[in-house]
């Protein structure tokens, strides 16, 4: 009845984000950690990060350019 698509999701876990942008997942929480990549924390344990703002992020630092 319906077709399965493949949507990414629009946030990600640190394992997935890290993964997407292409560096360890401990590099991406230094990064978060001094305000370089954006994240939402979901409680204590849980956080997100937007595809979005990860692109936004990694091109802001590639061609120094604030969007």
């Amino acid at each position: 009845m319906s077709e399965s698509t493949n949507i990414p999701p629009a946030f990600l876990r640190p394992d997935q984000a890290a993964a997407y942008i292409g560096i360890s997942r401990r590099h991406l929480c230094e990064l978060t950690r001094r305000g370089l990549i954006p994240a939402a924390r979901m409680g204590r344990k849980l956080t997100l990060y937007s595809r979005k703002e990860l692109e936004a992020a990694i091109d802001c630092r590639s061609t120094g350019v604030v969007k």
